[in-house]
């Protein structure tokens, strides 16, 4: 009994980095992925009436997912996932004051577009605040 518990320990620790590293790829490819989906956002709102609301409110999430990828601040997990939490917070409030239904013809209607795009950050910054309180547990419990 005493052999194969050791043996099941061994083989964990030698699967472990190997599990941590494609998680770990598969996060860096999602904010990647919405990063460049934002910062497309943020160049088409130049044309918008009113840039210099939209700009940020796309810009600020590609950012923060950029600092994503680079793991940036390495330590600052509580930092980090309250930042996502703010951003969360701040867009799903926003959305449900602009949203006002789907109209018939939504897809031409501005401001329902507008609330959708709020909405979809809405969702990225809760997925992100997760994973970032997910990573934040996995090294605490490595550390143990």
């Amino acid at each position: 009994m005493r052999k194969r518990e050791y043996v099941s320990f061994r083989i964990h620790e030698i699967l472990d980095p190997c599990i941590q590293t494609s998680q770990h790829r598969i996060v860096k490819i999602y904010h990647t992925l919405w990063a460049i989906l934002l910062f497309t956002s943020v160049a088409l709102q130049y044309n918008d009436p009113d840039p210099e609301v939209w700009m940020p409110i796309y810009g600020i999430p590609g950012l923060l997912s950029i600092l994503e990828i680079f793991d940036w601040p390495e330590s600052g997990f509580r930092l980090r996932s309250w930042l996502w939490a703010v951003c969360a917070l701040g867009s799903v409030l926003y959305g449900a004051i602009h949203f006002e239904g789907f109209p018939p013809e939504w897809y031409n209607d501005e401001i329902t577009r507008e609330a959708l795009g709020l909405f979809l950050i809405t969702f990225h910054s809760v997925v992100s605040y997760l994973i970032v309180r997910w990573i934040a547990d996995r090294r605490s419990n490595a550390g143990t």
